[in-house]
């Protein structure tokens, strides 16, 4: 049986919660406590290498939408850029 992809993402824009996202499912968001519970779940699921993908950069309103534009590095490396627009 192959397992399946869980990713676990924190946003400095909500310091309180931790999103999970499971592979061709739903989107699961909890406390920031949900960390420990994964370490205690350890002998169910398998952590990947310990990869660290971040996005920094700056927020601008135009109109009556929010854009961010950021650098997306992994490690000490640049990887990309980032753009997201949403309605304000």
């Amino acid at each position: 049986q192959t397992g399946k992809l869980m990713y676990v993402m924190h946003n400095s824009e909500y310091p309180l919660s931790c999103f999970a996202l499971f592979e061709n499912g739903p989107c699961l968001i909890a406390d920031t406590n949900f960390d420990v519970l994964m370490v205690k779940l350890k002998g169910f699921f398998q952590s990947a290498k310990a990869s660290k993908i971040e996005t920094r950069g700056t927020r601008y309103q135009y109109c009556d939408f929010l854009v961010k534009v950021g650098t997306v590095t992994m490690g000490p490396s640049a990887r990309g850029i980032s753009v997201e627009v949403r309605p304000w």
